[in-house]
């Protein structure tokens, strides 16, 4: 479980390359706030051992929201919404092939070191994105 907690906390690097826009812009407080309202959700469904409902449904609820803020964003071409979309797929589908055995915790924790660095390039697209 603590290898859980501490893997989800990678997400928030995912703010780094935006934090400059916090406050200057709509999108990006909002954004920012999804991002560490996900994680505080997951972190909180880890410790209870994944056992509480109503948080595990609270954080895939706020997950989606995370996925069509990224989806939503204005981007300068078809091309950098694609290499999102598919980056969000391939995380997506990652995420459902886990199977709960005894490399779960392992399996479930690399997920999230790789969905964390998929984050973090999102991010650094929409940084770049705010720039222009």
């Amino acid at each position: 479980m603590n290898i859980l907690i501490i893997s989800t906390l990678c997400h928030l690097f995912s703010i780094i390359p935006i934090i400059d826009y916090y406050y200057k812009n709509d999108f990006i407080f909002q954004y920012i706030n999804v991002i560490v309202l996900s994680v505080f959700l997951s972190i909180l469904y880890h410790f209870y051992n994944e056992s509480n409902c109503i948080i595990l449904f609270l954080d895939y609820c706020v997950s989606f929201i995370w996925f069509f803020n990224d989806m939503n964003f204005r981007y300068d071409n078809y091309d950098v919404f694609y290499k999102i979309l598919i980056c969000n797929c391939v995380s997506f589908i990652y995420n459902l092939s886990i199977r709960y055995n005894k490399h779960y915790y392992f399996n479930h924790s690399i997920w999230h070191i790789f969905n964390a660095f998929k984050c973090y390039y999102v991010s650094s697209i929409i940084c770049d994105q705010l720039k222009f």
